[in-house]
């Protein structure tokens, strides 16, 4: 399956720390490597985790790899650098399994899912929340980032992930060293870029970037075949997909959306539980706009991938 020069839409997967959760001795949320500590403690957990969600529908998953981090590791589990790139591999080859049980279970299905590997920001070193304004930007230096992001680039790749999604990325800047990374080590792997924006924002990044400008730099890059925004709230697509064609003129990108759910993050509370229209509920306002990779972040879990299946299907076989 190719995301490059295709009509269809393409659907991913949700919150992998949703479902997770349910699967794990400890609370996933109160961890600061979050949903890669599971590589080292429960790898069936989140074997189980990903084929639930190709299960309901999903064309791509993402790796458990959105926080692992060499120093993490080390800071927190006590692993070396070796020992740590070892378990960012295995969040490819996890993936892959469950690829493989989806399709030994479902012979007929003639979906073919591709595992994306998962880039979070630097901010998630930091564990304080950095990573949804990047104000760490204005202190970090380039060396810093190179060598936060270089490991983890090389080991997913080298695990056999389909393509990268750099995501819930604040800052442009960021990203273009990023995207320089992977030009100079690995530069016939594919990545799709998705940044992070303010509540109310969408057409500027967390940091404060035109996303005009994101797109203008991140077209400039071979590798690069999606870009969009994630984590994000649900009401604040529509008004960032209006601004698609001016954006697709630069270079024809595909589009990539998948807000979380529309429920508030209070730090110290967690989720605030409160009712939302679900995402399906603008999914094909979206897909009319011009998205055409769509899913779901945090606190969007499987059953809801699976009500947008149907949304997407209809569309395909329609167009």
């Amino acid at each position: 399956m190719s995301l490059l020069n295709d009509t269809k839409v393409f659907l991913l997967d949700g919150g992998l720390s949703n479902d997770l959760n349910n699967r794990v001795p400890f609370d996933l949320h109160k961890e600061p490597l979050w949903t890669a500590k599971a590589l080292i403690t429960d790898p069936d957990a989140v074997v189980a985790t990903h084929l639930e969600y190709l299960q309901a529908g999903a064309d791509i998953i993402e790796t458990s790899s959105y926080q692992a981090t060499l120093e993490g590791f080390k800071d927190f589990m006590k692993v070396d650098s070796d020992s740590g790139k070892k378990y960012i591999r295995d969040s490819v080859t996890l993936a892959k399994v469950a690829v493989d049980k989806f399709k030994a279970l479902d012979e007929s299905c003639s979906r073919f899912p591709l595992v994306a590997g998962s880039i979070g920001p630097y901010g998630v070193l930091r564990c304080d929340g950095s990573e949804y304004s990047g104000s760490y930007m204005t202190t970090v230096t380039k060396s810093e980032i190179e060598d936060m992001h270089l490991p983890r680039i090389m080991s997913l790749v080298d695990g056999g992930a389909d393509i990268l999604a750099i995501e819930t990325m604040p800052s442009l800047e960021e990203v273009k060293i990023i995207l320089d990374l992977v030009k100079l080590h690995s530069p016939n792997t594919n990545v799709w870029v998705s940044f992070s924006i303010k509540e109310g924002k969408p057409c500027q990044t967390a940091f404060g970037d035109p996303m005009e400008d994101a797109f203008k730099t991140v077209a400039t890059y071979a590798q690069v075949v999606a870009c969009g925004i994630n984590c994000c709230m649900p009401k604040d697509v529509e008004t960032f997909l209006k601004n698609v064609k001016v954006y697709k003129a630069i270079r024809p990108l595909e589009i990539i959306v998948y807000p979380n759910s529309g429920q508030d993050w209070v730090p110290g509370q967690g989720w605030i539980k409160s009712p939302v229209p679900t995402l399906d509920t603008y999914l094909s306002s979206w897909i009319s706009l011009g998205a055409n990779i769509v899913g779901g972040c945090c606190q969007v879990g499987p059953d809801q991938i699976k009500t947008m299946r149907s949304i997407v299907d209809k569309h395909n076989n329609e167009n």
